[in-house]
């Protein structure tokens, strides 16, 4: 266990989303608009690709979470489908009383397109001054967070609060997302040094998470980390993300009171931390031997395997603390959808 290594003293007022300043990059309209696509090359577009499927895996035939052995029965999920219409690609991202936050795209060369479900009606989200946008997720107030991409190409995070948009940006960042927010508004997420422009593209460079409370914002670094993201926060702000070294794939932590807590799952070959809720249960991902995703719950000690009937691969994103979550699946012919279980 370790302790923040990074604090950024700054406190900062969120602003009304405007256009970057012209010098503020050289790219071009058409490079902003390919950034945000499935086939960007960047750490955090990884976590928005359909859930990975093993060279040789076999198809999943039961609903259900495989517990560890020598533990209870395994728990029946029942899961509905949160596909937008005519979409060729949708992703669930997170669920909060009967809202249902997401990103679309007809085709992997296009950008995302973030959506909301409620009530059984798709509605796009319209984030102002962007060539494309993704969202992460949504609180309890229906506060939604993610980020967008400006016509010069540069990445901010945003809070949408129901009535306006503000753009959030990490202190002297190249590049800011927003991954999740608390009802107290305490926000994390991802934000990259200038080291990332250095090569002409977004996941250059070195990528670190942030914490923003209270008006400041925190860097938090995994030490030893190549690459450090923060996915979800709770009302204790209790931190869950994923780090990378230059040896193996994703690896799990938890961060509470500016201590580090590693968190992987057993025989995992790579582990994402996505979400929290506040009663401390876990959601996420894991790759197994073959290379296959399975869905992740971990809660009262022990890790659960949750699996959608009949898909190919599984993975959970953020998790309320009541109701429905939300997960994503990849079906036998390799199409990536939404849903949303019990």
């Amino acid at each position: 266990m370790r302790k923040v290594l990074s604090v950024v003293s700054l406190t900062v007022t969120l602003g009304l989303v405007s256009v970057a300043q012209e010098n503020a990059m050289h790219s071009t309209r058409n490079a902003a608009e390919q950034r945000g696509t499935l086939n960007e090359v960047s750490p955090l577009i990884s976590f928005l690709r359909k859930p990975a499927v093993g060279a040789n895996a076999n198809l999943q035939t039961n609903l259900q979470a495989n517990l560890q052995p020598a533990a209870a029965a395994a728990h029946v999920y029942k899961f509905a489908t949160a596909d937008f219409p005519g979409a060729s690609f949708t992703q669930a991202v997170a669920a909060s009383n009967g809202v249902v936050v997401g990103n679309y795209s007809f085709a992997p060369e296009t950008p995302l397109i973030p959506f909301v479900l409620k009530g059984g009606v798709y509605k796009t989200l319209t984030v102002p001054n962007a060539a494309s946008a993704r969202v992460f997720s949504v609180n309890s107030l229906g506060q939604i967070v993610g980020d967008y991409i400006d016509f010069s190409g540069i990445r901010h995070g945003f809070v949408n609060t129901g009535t306006a948009f503000a753009t959030v940006d990490f202190p002297g960042s190249v590049d800011t997302t927003v991954t999740d927010i608390n009802a107290a508004g305490d926000m994390v997420g991802t934000w990259g040094d200038e080291s990332i422009s250095a090569g002409g593209g977004a996941g250059v460079g070195k990528q670190h998470g942030f914490l923003f409370q209270g008006g400041t914002f925190t860097s938090i670094d995994f030490p030893g980390a190549d690459l450090s993201i923060a996915f979800g926060i709770n009302a204790s702000d209790e931190v869950v993300g994923v780090f990378q070294t230059n040896v193996g794939g994703n690896r799990g932590f938890i961060l509470q009171g500016g201590v580090f807590t590693l968190l992987n799952a057993p025989v995992a070959t790579a582990t994402t931390l996505f979400g929290v809720n506040d009663g401390g249960d876990i959601s996420g991902s894991y790759l197994d031997a073959a290379g296959t995703e399975h869905g992740l719950l971990f809660s009262k000690g022990i890790f659960n395997t949750v699996t959608v009937t009949g898909a190919a691969a599984t993975a959970l994103t953020h998790i309320p603390s009541k109701g429905a979550f939300a997960v994503n699946f990849t079906d036998q012919s390799g199409e990536g959808h939404g849903a949303t279980g019990n």
